[in-house]
């Protein structure tokens, strides 16, 4: 990689925007100890970083890319549940045929726990060994009910998960390119971020609080477990909706 391509933060590209408004706030509560330190930080530094802001956020996430993904997320996570409510019949099917045949060697309960995990990758993995199970016992499987309608839908449901998992991977590889392209623009925003902090660090050493507000990694820390706390409450939500779908 060329020095003009390295990146002088240490977060995610997606994080700096969300960092770099909390640090605008600290800033703006305490902007006039920061002018009387120097007069650097006096006006219009903190109208341009909001607008440096605005255009960071727009090249890491622009809105328009944002709103797809969630889009295509959101539809997988609707063939996910369909896929996991498939499963629970054929399980049957695999139980009518009285045979060596169980749900756990046929791929069945795999593939219910990656539904209920949500992961796509072991969906469509999963799935295929169920669709290849269901070809090699399709005789005895149709003999107590299964039809070639359910057998047709599993297998559609292997093409159009992958169908939308390429292009929720060609919508995040391209917006990478374009934001290494521009890891510039990326790094000159970071580095007067860098200027605040280092005043900040000085201003409030010896008050903890206020400290944490202008040390990056706190800040870095903050923002991953607010991330993650997010992504459990909504993996809570999906394994609870599950159940309830499961038990009805």
């Amino acid at each position: 990689m060329s020095e003009s391509n390295q990146r002088s933060y240490s977060c995610k590209d997606e994080d700096l925007p969300i960092i770099g408004a909390l640090i605008l706030q600290s800033f703006s509560r305490e902007k006039t100890v920061f002018i009387l330190f120097s007069n650097r930080f006096a006006d219009p530094l903190e109208k341009d970083l909001k607008a440096e802001l605005v255009n960071v956020n727009e090249l890491v996430s622009p809105e328009s890319e944002t709103l797809l993904i969630r889009k295509i997320t959101q539809q997988i996570y609707t063939e996910i549940e369909l896929v996991d409510s498939m499963a629970d019949p054929l399980k049957a099917y695999v139980d009518l045929t009285k045979s060596q045949l169980t749900p756990a060697s046929f791929g069945i309960i795999a593939l219910r726990a990656a539904c209920n995990n949500g992961d796509i990758t072991a969906v469509i993995d999963k799935l295929k060994v169920v669709n290849t199970n269901i070809t090699n016992h399709l005789a005895q499987l149709k003999e107590v009910g299964l039809t070639d309608e359910k057998v047709s839908a599993l297998k559609t449901k292997v093409s159009l998960l992958t169908d939308l998992k390429t292009q929720q991977q060609d919508i995040s590889s391209n917006r990478a390119l374009i934001v290494q392209e521009n890891i510039g623009q990326l790094n000159s925003f970071y580095d007067k971020l860098a200027d605040i902090l280092l005043v900040g660090k000085t201003l409030f050493k010896d008050n903890p609080a206020k400290l944490k507000e202008f040390t990056f990694s706190a800040l870095k820390s903050q923002v991953g477990q607010s991330r993650s706390t997010k992504k459990n409450d909504s993996t809570k939500t999906d394994s609870t909706t599950t159940t309830t779908k499961t038990e009805s």
